[in-house]
């Protein structure tokens, strides 16, 4: 892997960005991969030291550390992240591959959101993601497998442009048995509604030619 990082300021609007930090290059290749298709914008970094060069062109909403990697590991890294201003907007979760002792009070310490000890799934880094995020309490992430289903199926209005989100809200639905119609911004949310009856709307707050704020005004 090509240690060196392609940035960009032109990331889709309202795609959570998250740093991936990790020496081993089968898992950084392989979390970001993951990552990527769950609809992040990703930037790779295989050392602490890349990772500093990497925060000082673009700030990440996530910082997702490894914590045993050669000279600077990431307890240093992010205790120089809580200490320069202009870096503590990032939220910073810990990855061991050991779960020693000690390390749950240094996660503290520093106000890391999350510690997760490897082998992990990737489904267990994106709850724990979502969740720094704010998108859900911490503990509060659904497995869709244990989803309890609803006394009837449902007319469901899904508006969402992204098409990974799309398919994945499609196919969980659809799993509990609703019908699912689709939406790929909100003026087709719009019109959609307007000929048919729904149960639910799931609006998405940022999408292109009508938001999801002006769409449930409407």
């Amino acid at each position: 892997m090509n240690p060196s990082v392609a940035l960009t300021d032109e990331d889709p609007p309202g795609q959570p960005r998250i740093l991936l930090v990790d020496d081993d290059e089968v898992n950084l290749l392989l979390t970001s991969i993951a990552l990527r298709e769950r609809g992040f914008a990703i930037t790779e970094a295989p050392s602490g030291e890349r990772a500093i060069q990497v925060l000082a062109d673009w700030l990440p909403d996530v910082v997702v550390l490894d914590a045993m990697m050669p000279g600077m590991d990431g307890f240093d890294l992010a205790a120089e992240i809580q200490g320069r201003p202009e870096l503590t907007g990032a939220t910073v979760m810990m990855l061991s591959s050991a779960d020693r002792q000690g390390d749950a009070a240094r996660c503290r310490e520093l106000g890391i959101a999350a510690h997760l000890v490897k082998p992990f799934k990737h489904s267990e880094l994106l709850n724990a993601i979502v969740s720094a995020l704010g998108a859900a309490a911490p503990g509060a992430a659904v497995n869709p497998d244990e989803c309890v289903p609803a006394a009837r199926p449902l007319r469901v209005l899904v508006a969402e442009d992204h098409p990974i989100n799309q398919t994945l809200l499609e196919r969980l639905l659809a799993k509990q048995g609703h019908a699912v119609v689709m939406a790929g911004n909100g003026r087709e949310a719009v019109a959609a509604f307007r000929q048919r009856p729904f149960d639910v709307v799931l609006m998405d707050v940022q999408m292109p030619e009508v938001d999801g704020f002006e769409a449930t005004a409407a």
